[in-house]
């Protein structure tokens, strides 16, 4: 349960930037923009065609058993071909690169390393997010019952409901709750069965990013072979 709980404090699915930060590449893509009106399929199909994205985010972790919530914050980095990483800030350094196979941690010079296939719950997050990046619709249907929830007023925000389908990840979480407007996630909220929260607040959105040979080393480090 330990590291079930590290991963829900490291993943923020589907995240984005959008001020460009030191060291970042100057060239990039024009914005990626579902078109009207917004639908499930387009806004998935947005995600998909973006290159890559960054963000700065702040999250808080509300456990029942704590009269305060946990916070962290850092930057997170997704890249169709290298996968997620998110470098956390404060309270203290640390840095976790997920892809489909392995999570990668790394906190201060001790890399861990974690082979998914023995660990159900954490490949299900994995596989939840990276196909939300990659615009998998029919994959994640078999994983979650979705309900994407639009203002008349707003019609370009959104609110992407994910029940789980799947055991054993909907014994632990009642549901996923993702808000933005386009390709712009604002907000991710984890519900898990027990009634604990994590919502995960994003800023200076990029959904558009390249990232260059130097920046993926550095982003997406592994250990020294």
């Amino acid at each position: 349960m330990k590291l079930f709980h590290f991963w829900l404090a490291s993943v923020v699915l589907g995240a984005t930037l959008g001020l460009p930060r030191l060291g970042a590449t100057t060239e990039k893509p024009a914005p990626i923009a579902p078109p009207a009106p917004l639908d499930l399929p387009r806004l998935l199909q947005a995600f998909a065609q973006s290159p890559g994205l960054s963000a700065r985010f702040v999250e808080r972790k509300q456990l029942a058993l704590l009269a305060a919530p946990l916070e962290s914050a850092g930057m997170l980095y997704f890249a169709p071909t290298a996968g997620l990483a998110r470098h956390v800030e404060r309270p203290e350094r640390s840095i976790l690169v997920v892809d489909s196979k392995q999570v990668r941690m790394l906190d201060g010079t001790r890399w861990e390393i974690i082979d998914l296939a023995g660990k159900p719950v954490v490949r299900m997050f994995v596989e939840s997010f990276l196909r939300i990046l990659q615009g998998d619709l029919p994959a994640l249907r078999l994983m979650y019952a979705i309900e994407l929830q639009r203002e008349a007023s707003t019609p370009h925000k959104w609110t992407l409901v994910l029940r789980p389908r799947l055991d054993p990840m909907n014994k632990l979480i009642d549901r996923l709750e993702l808000r933005g407007e386009r390709l712009i996630l604002a907000q991710l909220k984890i519900v898990e069965v027990g009634g604990d929260e994590t919502q995960t607040q994003f800023s200076e959105v990029q959904p558009t990013r390249v990232f260059s040979d130097a920046e993926r080393t550095r982003f997406f480090p592994a250990p020294a072979k």
